[in-house]
């Protein structure tokens, strides 16, 4: 499964962290509203799209969320605060 590690990251990370990740410009205005929604406020891409919390069609919703992995990704390996790679590297490996 692509991106396996950054969704755990995500999911497992703390409710702190997560608005303070948001707060980065790692991420466009859409990402950070889908990680919001999603990670923060536990909602599923199906329940996004039925209740139209956000103007979008499902399949471009989980394009969206693939983008928001990748970016963390390559944020992650090139950030300079350490709390969050020490994060990385002890929840996931």
């Amino acid at each position: 499964m692509k991106y396996r590690k950054e969704r755990l990251y995500l999911k497992t990370l703390l409710p702190p962290y997560k608005r303070e990740l948001l707060s980065f410009d790692i991420w466009n205005e859409r990402e950070k509203r889908l990680v919001e929604l999603v990670f923060l406020e536990k909602r599923s891409i199906d329940n996004i799209v039925f209740n139209k919390l956000m103007p979008y069609e499902r399949t471009s919703l989980f394009e969206i969320k693939k983008n928001v992995f990748l970016k963390l990704k390559k944020w992650l390996k090139t950030t300079s605060k350490t709390e969050y790679k020490l994060l990385y590297k002890n929840l996931i490996y």
